[in-house]
């Protein structure tokens, strides 16, 4: 219960203008964790909708997509004061162990599910090579994507990126160490005076597999991360 409580409040939905998936805070200030194919459309000035676990709708703008993999970093566009979610300490997740996510799946918000990690396991995606990637033994559907994954302490180890096709039980989930390359990446950027990074055009099919093709624009990045995210 003390898990699934947790997830239900560090948890979002997100929207963009083609349809939906999952994400989740990593910051007091309300910083969002997503997949880049979640948010490869956004709005014309690079927002998408977040929805909060108490029914709240608000606007979030992507400021930021990790370069070689599936992940992007929305900021809130109002301000927020909210729980978020602390990475698991102790080396990578290992086979058999217990996991829990979180989501949207087919747009059943709020949805907790458990699972274990089946294998670990280094995988060529289009967005790059993904070391260490969390073999999911559990459902996972479209809507699923984006959402946190944790361990039985309630500490992050992954996130829900995608499932092989046409199988029941076999999806994968980005470990933690590329959320953190993921947030210094932004900080670094945004430090220098660079501004968001744009997503490259991909070859490809949309939704699940969606490819990443828009920009996030007019993003004031020294105010973008204003608030440190502890743990990461």
């Amino acid at each position: 219960m003390r898990i699934a409580s947790l997830l239900a409040d560090t948890s979002v939905q997100v929207s963009d203008t083609e349809g939906l998936g999952s994400g989740f805070f990593v910051s007091a200030n309300g910083l969002v964790v997503t997949n880049r194919h979640v948010v490869h459309a956004p709005d014309q000035q690079g927002r998408v909708l977040l929805k909060l676990r108490d029914g709240r709708k608000i606007l979030g703008q992507v400021v930021y997509y990790h370069p070689d993999c599936d992940l992007a970093l929305v900021r809130p566009l109002q301000d927020l004061n909210v729980d978020y979610l602390r990475p698991a300490r102790g080396g990578r997740p290992r086979a058999g162990q217990s996991l829990f996510f979180h989501g949207s799946p087919r747009g059943l918000e709020g949805t907790f599910q458990s699972g274990i990690v089946s294998a670990i396991r280094d995988l060529s995606t289009q967005y790059g090579r993904v070391d260490d990637m969390i073999q999911v033994g559990a459902a996972v559907n479209p809507g699923n994507s984006g959402g946190p994954v944790v361990d039985k302490r309630g500490r992050l180890i992954g996130v829900i990126s995608s499932r092989v096709p046409d199988t029941d039980g076999i999806g994968w989930a980005i470990p933690t160490a590329y959320v953190n390359a993921l947030l210094q990446g932004a900080v670094d950027r945004l430090e220098r005076g660079l501004g968001p990074i744009a997503a490259p055009r991909e070859a490809g099919p949309s939704s699940a597999e969606a490819r990443t093709e828009n920009v996030a624009q007019g993003v004031d990045g020294k105010e973008a991360l204003k608030c440190p995210v502890a743990g990461y």
